[in-house]
């Protein structure tokens, strides 16, 4: 809410024996901040102000320490050099920078020294505020659980850095880096520089490890509100605004853009990503996809009382080329903005930083060190973009901090939300706990019921601010859906009621346990001899390191070394809900560089054996142990099986490899597990069984590129398994519609892709499977126009690396394909509307 008051302040100003009445206006709006520092308050009303007129900031990334005509030395702090003042005589309104450079993984950071590269990021920002300009810090941190950098996506890390992870720490420690360059950013008189601090960009993408495909909807709030709390309510930092973009996605959806959206109370500024394609910049197509989004974000802004931006925006990721480019790029872009009365309300529009060529130039030079061959041939387009009357720069700005205006802040309320696990998630752990964050009263209370499963509320255990309760999980609601009701009191008065839905697939529920190594009276263990047979029968002795098993020495040529039990008098409930076991064993060290494995049989069918072939272990490799006095290795074997199809023993088998003078081991301890059963292995990338047949479980793995596409799962079309993808596509002004998954997958000694597809003759239309390996993408193509119904086989060796890497040459290797990160599937071509049917997509052999 934001409202223009009557004038109430009224006061003299007496300059040089005249006088002047001066009113001062007021401003009431909301903000993330109710502290927020006056300049920073100005600096909101500002922003807000450029909304109502048609005049718009124009911002760069690294402003002042990358580009081409730049001479001083790296790392260029308080640099006053400037690409841009270099071609037009002027700085940029807005300077950018990113956390990269906090972290010294970018100017004017320095590498391996956090503190220096702290002050010197201090520094700059400094400097750009003595030049006039506003500045913006995106965040593009590295992956706190890999270790990798900000595109590697596997770890889980969202869940692993939220207050209760496992790498929590390091994430504070990560955001007090951030509050520190807050504190030390004053101006001379020592007032606190407002900074726009622009969170976790681009989520809806699949590229980044907060991105959709790794991180959901509801997880990305909770790291967005927690990442504000902590700044804002933990660390005193009052001199941010927050800014929420993501990638622009299909055009003009205000619902998948609020997708992530934390809430009003979490954001100030709403922006959005967007960048041309080289191949058809300044499109018509383009242009208007771009103006409509615009358009949305504005619309957003206007009903939230926000500000309104162009976060990001450039002649294609990869910036501009050396030439061949489309010369009026620029102005074309601003004149269809200007076009538009909804979305020339934008503030500002910022483009990224002149890395270099061939990737990373987004403004052109002007050739004032005489060393470049002449001046880019953007440069004029640029010129005549600064010349407007419309466009602001940083010569352009003035009095954003010495307004006449005074300004009141409406705070909002506290929002209680879950950190782990957040809704739709599928829980895997028989022991998980569910967690809160709180909103610090004094008397806040938290509870929790499961329809069906307990007998009334729960109580949760309360550390300010954190709630954190168990889950009453069983391997009875395996497969199912449940509904958890939280419900949230202030002392005993009913706050607020929400019902959370989660599936539940637990991973190794531990149904019995046999431990040898006590005297285990409620089942006996049957000695089944051995293959090869011998002539004496097992020994079988209970002692304190197991089971002693004594058998004939085998002769070393045997590659099938086989000692077979039965274990009697198991509980038959226990065993029907049995479809894993675990088997540990001592054996003798004396088999060093030789193989051992298990396998299990249900007795009413010795002939069907589960194991052989997925559990073979390297002796050499285990956990060393002594056994009076003699080395013995520890080895553990876990046996996938299929729950019994009728009352059964379990049997299993402690099998050698040419194992030399093996008579004996010791049985330690046998686990019953029940585990739910999808039915997916390590070629699999997805095959739809997966999700429960909720859609919306799907689509929160899938991150979202161009034009509008609706996944649904599908039943009963004649496929293996239960459920085929429908991807309805619609191709608009985008030219091209693509869905993508992150994946954490070694795919070496594999050769291609197989899908099965379904889809009517449709010409001029085309299929890009898009799969990145190796830390680049590649694409392999299907053409649409006759139809295809059936398997397909892409062989690796058909892909070519996607246009926009710029590695023509580029190949898939057998060493590449250990890591695969992303597949995606791209349909492009004539605008109109469509339909495939897909199933059962894997590497194959």
């Amino acid at each position: 809410m934001r409202k223009k008051l009557v004038l109430l302040c009224m006061f003299l100003i007496v300059l040089g024996g005249n006088s002047r009445l001066v009113v001062a206006q007021e401003e009431e709006f909301r903000l993330v901040d109710v502290d927020a520092t006056e300049e920073t308050r100005q600096l909101y009303d500002y922003l807000r102000e450029l909304m109502e007129s048609e005049k718009i900031m124009f911002g760069q990334q690294h402003a002042i320490d990358e580009g081409l005509t730049l001479l001083g030395e790296r790392p260029r702090v308080a640099s006053e050099e400037s690409e841009i003042f270099n071609a037009v005589g002027d700085y940029p309104a807005v300077f950018g920078w990113d956390t990269l450079s906090i972290d010294g993984f970018e100017q004017p950071g320095i590498e391996g020294d956090i503190e220096q590269s702290i002050l010197n990021t201090v520094a700059s920002f400094q400097k750009a505020h003595n030049l006039g300009a506003i500045i913006t810090l995106s965040t593009h941190p590295h992956n706190f659980v890999t270790g990798g950098n900000f595109n590697d996506t596997g770890g889980n890390v969202v869940d692993a850095i939220l207050p209760g992870g496992s790498h929590h720490q390091e994430y504070l420690e990560w955001l007090d880096r951030i509050a520190m360059v807050a504190e030390k950013s004053v101006d001379e008189e020592g007032q606190s520089i407002p900074i726009l601090l622009r969170l976790f960009h681009e989520q809806n993408g699949s590229w980044f490890w907060w991105g959709s495909g790794s991180t959901s909807p509801d997880q990305y709030k909770s790291l967005f509100r927690f990442t504000v709390e902590y700044l804002r309510d933990v660390k005193d930092v009052h001199n941010f605004l927050y800014v929420f973009s993501p990638n622009s996605g299909a055009t003009g959806d205000k619902e998948e853009y609020l997708t992530t959206f934390p809430g009003e109370s979490y954001v100030d500024i709403v922006g959005i990503d967007s960048y041309d394609q080289k191949d058809d910049a300044g499109s018509e197509s383009w242009l208007d996809g771009l103006v409509t989004n615009l358009e949305m974000v504005v619309d957003i802004a206007n009903d939230y009382q926000k500000v309104a931006v162009f976060s990001e925006f450039g002649y294609s990721p990869q910036g501009i080329n050396e030439t061949g480019n489309v010369l009026d790029w620029y102005t074309r872009v601003f004149n269809a903005i200007q076009e538009s009365d909804q979305a020339k309300q934008i503030s500002y529009m910022l483009t990224w930083a002149n890395f270099g060529f061939p990737d990373n130039m987004f403004v052109p030079y002007r050739d004032v060190n005489d060393d470049l061959g002449g001046d880019h041939e953007l440069l004029p387009d640029f010129v005549e973009f600064y010349n407007d009357e419309l466009t602001l720069f940083s010569q352009n700005l003035e009095g954003i901090y010495n307004r006449e205006v005074n300004v009141d802040v409406i705070p909002y309320d506290a929002v209680l939300y879950p950190i782990r696990p957040t809704a739709g998630e599928v829980l895997t752990k028989e022991t998980t706990m569910i967690t809160f964050k709180g909103i610090g009263k004094e008397k806040e209370r938290l509870t929790l019921e499961i329809e069906g499963v307990t007998n009334g509320e729960i109580d949760f255990k309360y550390e300010n601010p954190i709630f954190q309760a168990e889950l009453p999980l069983t391997s009875d609601l395996n497969g199912d859906e449940i509904e958890v009701t939280i419900r949230h009191y202030d002392d005993a008065e009913l706050i607020s009621e929400e019902t959370f839905n989660y599936y539940v697939a637990l991973e190794d529920v531990v149904i019995d346990r046999l431990d040898f190594q006590n005297e285990v009276s409620r089942v006996k263990v049957k000695a089944n001899g051995t293959y090869p047979e011998s002539d004496s029968e097992l020994s079988l002795r209970e002692t304190a390191n197991g089971l002693h098993v004594q058998f004939d020495e085998f002769d070393a040529s045997e590659s099938w070394q086989e000692v077979k039990l039965e274990l009697e008098g198991l509980d038959e409930n226990s065993l029907q809900d049995t479809n894993r076991i675990g088997v540990t064993i001592l054996i003798p060290s004396t088999a060093t560089e030789k193989y051992i494995k298990a396998v299990s049989q249900w007795t009413y069918d010795f002939e069907r054996k589960f194991g052989d072939g997925l559990t073979v272990t390297s002796i050499q490799n285990a956990e060393s142990i002594l056994v009076d006095g003699e080395e013995f290795k520890r080895i553990t074997f876990t046996i996938p099986m299929i729950r019994p199809e009728e009352t059964s023993n379990l049997a299993f088998s402690v099998v050698g490899e040419n194992l030399e003078n093996w008579n004996e081991f010791y049985l330690e301890n046998v686990t019953l597990y029940n585990q739910f059963e999808f039915t997916v292995d390590k070629h699999t990338i997805d095959n739809f069984e997966i999700y429960f047949g909720d859609d919306n479980l799907m689509n929160a793995s899938y991150a979202s590129n161009g034009d509008p596409i609706q996944l649904s799962l599908v039943k009963d079309k004649g496929i293996e398994g239960e459920y085929v993808l429908s991807y309805a596509y619609s191709i608009a002004t985008q030219g091209y519609a693509g869905k993508q998954i992150s994946l954490n997958q070694n795919w070496q000694d594999m050769t291609g892709i197989s899908l099965w597809l379904s889809v009517e003759p449709t010409p001029e239309r085309e299929l890009t499977v898009q799969i990145r390996v190796g830390n680049v993408s590649y694409e392999g193509y299907i053409d649409l126009t006759d139809g295809v119904e059936g398997e397909l086989i892409l062989p690796f060796e058909d892909f070519v690396a996607a246009p926009w890497e710029n590695k023509p040459d580029s190949k898939i290797t057998n060493d590449s394909l250990a890591d695969a990160s992303q597949f995606a599937l791209y349909i492009g071509g004539d605008i109109g509307e469509g339909e495939l049917l897909i199933d059962n997509i894997r590497v194959v052999e």
